[in-house]
């Protein structure tokens, strides 16, 4: 049973343990450096996003394309990364997986989900979108509105169950056959988290088919220069996805969009290929990355989950503080914000760390 189990999966034995040998030498190397450009990517996202809504933009504006291409795909990189290892963790059966999402995403989900609903609460109208009826935001979180950038670990939760289900019954392949049919099938209406799940499933079905197949751990021998060129081809890819998203709907029209319409506008379904592109550009960086700069993203990519839980708070925080109370309503305080949105997670989760603390806190 188990055996059929894995060919199901769509990988023979010695497949999956040559990954796995493979998965020892290379994931620390290129995987976790591939979140830590993703989290900055989140960082840099969000902080053009607030300032945005808070009308503090340069001219002109390039805040809105920068975003647009940053939403694009770096969300669907994470869905790739995390579907990575599934098949492989599947192995030990579905109670390991069930454990791991209890622990490491329902919890921090509703606990800093309901941090930040409170703080924003707090703000009141600081904020650019405050919240006046915290009972039912914290209802909201249980299905129909996830607070923020808390939506990720939501649908990853599902994600993980729906791999859990697919994965030993039709395989990695079928997995992202039924993930692909769901995205063209479902209808533009559908509740917010089910519209989430829908459009991030397939990427995260493409990352349990490389890890199931062992082709994400065969590093592509690649020069400097082809690997170069490649990242060139790929951003020109990126670069003229957005551009067309951006005519569909006119540059006047572009050039007032708020922050969640920029990002509903990189999610439609002809932006594939620029989420394809910039998916390709960072892992291949990633993986050529060395000396230093790896070091650094490796760090980074170690500490996503704290960046990410806490960034929010931090980036909105900076620009409160610079903008409303201090007055400095200057675009350039964006680079304030992504240090602030970096630096303040892991001050907290080193601070967690020395009080033991930190498990409990999921930081």
């Amino acid at each position: 049973m188990m055996h059929a189990q894995r060919v199901a999966m769509g990988s023979t034995v010695s497949d999956l343990h040559a990954g796995q040998d493979r998965v020892t030498a290379n994931r620390v190397a290129w995987v976790d450096a591939a979140k830590g450009i993703g989290i900055v990517l989140v960082v840099v996202g969000h902080a053009l996003g607030g300032l945005i809504d808070a009308g503090i933009t340069p001219v002109p504006d390039w805040f809105r394309p920068a975003m647009l291409v940053i939403y694009a795909f770096h969300m669907q990189l994470f869905f790739f990364l995390s579907g990575l290892f599934v098949p492989r963790r599947l192995e030990a059966g579905p109670r390991g997986i069930a454990q791991r999402a209890l622990t490491g995403l329902v919890w921090p989900y509703f606990l800093w989900g309901s941090v930040q609903i409170l703080a924003i609460h707090a703000a009141g109208a600081y904020v650019n979108a405050p919240i006046g009826d915290v009972g039912v935001a914290l209802r909201n979180m249980l299905f129909a509105s996830p607070p923020s950038q808390f939506w990720f670990l939501y649908v990853l939760v599902i994600a993980l169950a729906a791999g859990a289900v697919m994965l030993p019954a039709i395989g990695a392949g079928g997995m992202l056959t039924v993930a692909l049919v769901l995205r063209i099938l479902a209808p533009e209406d559908l509740p917010v988290v089910l519209s989430f799940t829908v459009t991030m499933l397939p990427w995260f079905a493409l990352g349990c088919l490389f890890g199931a197949r062992g082709w994400s751990f065969a590093l592509p021998d690649l020069s400097a220069r082809r690997a170069a060129l490649l990242v060139l081809v790929c951003v020109l890819v990126l670069g003229a996805t957005s551009a067309g998203l951006v005519a569909s709907v006119g540059m006047p029209a572009f050039s007032t969009f708020r922050a969640g319409e920029i990002a509903g506008l990189a999610w439609r379904p002809e932006a594939a290929g620029a989420a394809l592109a910039g998916m390709t550009a960072v892992l291949l960086l990633a993986m050529r990355c060395r000396g230093g700069a790896l070091g650094l993203l490796v760090f980074l990519g170690r500490q996503s989950m704290p960046i990410y839980l806490l960034h929010v708070l931090a980036v909105a925080s900076t620009r409160i503080v610079l903008a409303k109370l201090v007055g400095w309503a200057d675009p350039a305080i964006i680079l304030a914000q992504i240090v602030a949105g970096i630096a303040g997670p892991l001050a907290a989760a080193w601070v967690a760390r020395r009080l033991g603390l930190a498990r409990l806190l999921a930081l």
